[in-house]
């Protein structure tokens, strides 16, 4: 365990390299009125010091708090949540203009609450960096404003408040009732939401809900490390452009993943499998300039496979949406479609064997308490991955990963030996 000093010396290093590279590109410095580091689109080996940064700074927090004043803090997190439940609900940053100031008496009165009950809200919010006060009124900071501008910034807010978060509350209410349940319908999200049907049969009956939860998705997954760059460039496609190259998008929406590999590529065809919505969707707004290597079919990988003999069946964050179980039955329907040169291509957030202690990857073992709260599924090791698949059949081979520098996720390919 390093030192403090180290600690220190280690973040300050790090602080150096950033605020150089933004003063070079002529930006202002970091501050919370100023989203600096997000506008500076900072390179990938940036992105990484950005994130050691954080990492060294969490640690040398924990290190100064010691264990009482972090448990206090782990303990009273939940009036975190009250306050940004209270700024969704009442739509606080469209209260405050974009530039000047609002009243806490005008804001109060807009949202039709008590001056005294509003003020709270948003002064315990701004202890977290929301909204700023300058002279006994509001003005907005940059995580005011990003809210006040950017819908799938609210979104995801709203998903996670609304729907979510009720379900963490209930999940070992859940344990207790279904232990060592698989099912999707036995859940902490069940029990939260007083519903038989899974989380997305449960949202997909209010139009705008799961509109919400669909836009909060597109938020936390854009950009940053999440960029599709790093599938492109972290995985070897040129070694399989070819005229008669077929990749199968299992799941694959209105073919995100596909149309952005084909703008990569030059010869290999996509066919996107899903539901009937998302491929319909996807029909109707596919670039004219694609339709030749791109196509669509209604597909359900709980049913065997039809397309025999494609070089590459592609899932990408579908695996983390299932339990064990329900991953065999995936993989086993598409055994007898796997031939010597076909491959199974995973991409995922894939978590460390051991913990790791650090800020960054903690989002990962964030991820996987949410889908155990909300599908009794989980975020895996590369050995669970491995074993969900020699579950399925042994002759799934690990052929290899790849994980570019700034990248989020990885790209895990089995190939199949028979």
């Amino acid at each position: 365990m390093p030192t403090l000093t180290e600690l220190a010396e280690e973040a300050l290093a790090n602080a150096r390299r950033l605020d150089a590279y933004t003063a070079a590109q002529g930006l202002p410095l970091v501050s919370l009125d100023d989203d600096t580091l997000t506008r500076a689109e900072l390179p990938a080996e940036l992105q990484t010091t950005r994130s050691a940064l954080v990492d060294s700074a969490q640690m040398m927090k924990r290190l100064a708090q010691g264990p009482l004043l972090n448990m206090t803090e782990m303990l009273f997190s939940f009036t975190d949540i009250i306050s940004i439940q209270a700024i969704y609900r009442y739509d606080l940053p469209s209260q405050v203009p974009l530039t000047g100031t609002a009243s806490y008496e005008d804001i109060a009165r807009a949202v039709s609450l008590p001056e005294g009950i509003c003020r709270r809200f948003m002064v315990h919010a701004m202890e977290n960096g929301i909204f700023e006060e300058v002279e006994g009124r509001v003005k907005h900071s940059a995580f005011s404003r990003m809210l006040a501008e950017d819908r799938e910034a609210m979104q995801a807010i709203g998903m996670m408040v609304v729907d979510l978060i009720p379900a963490g509350h209930r999940t070992l209410d859940a344990l207790a009732r279904w232990p060592a349940s698989c099912e999707q319908t036995e859940t902490g999200f069940n029990l939260a939401h007083d519903t038989n049907l899974p989380l997305y049969a449960f949202l997909s009956q209010d139009p705008g809900r799961i509109s919400r939860f669909g836009t909060g998705m597109k938020f936390f997954s854009r950009g940053g490390g999440f960029d599709l760059k790093f599938l492109v460039m972290g995985f070897p496609w040129a070694e399989i452009d070819r005229e008669d190259a077929l990749v199968v998008d299992c799941g694959g929406g209105v073919g995100t993943v596909s149309r952005r590999l084909a703008e990569s590529t030059e010869k290999m065809h996509f066919v996107v499998q899903d539901m009937a919505g998302p491929v319909a969707l996807g029909q109707q707004t596919l670039p004219a300039e694609l339709q030749d290597r791109v196509r669509y079919e209604v597909g359900d990988f709980f049913a065997e496979q039809k397309l025999v003999g494609a070089d590459v069946y592609f899932f990408r964050w579908i695996f983390h949406n299932w339990s064990d179980a329900y991953c065999v039955r995936i993989l086993r329907n598409l055994v007898p479609a796997m031939r010597a040169h076909s491959k199974v291509v995973i991409y995922e957030y894939i978590l460390a064997e051991e913990p790791e202690l650090k800020w960054s990857r903690k989002q990962g073992r964030n991820l996987d308490m949410v889908m155990m709260a909300g599908w009794n599924a989980e975020e895996r090791s590369m050995s669970q991955l491995s074993r969900v698949f020699a579950q399925a059949d042994e002759r799934f081979v690990l052929e290899g990963s790849w994980q570019p520098e700034g990248s989020t996720m990885t790209a895990i390919s089995f190939g199949w030996k028979e």
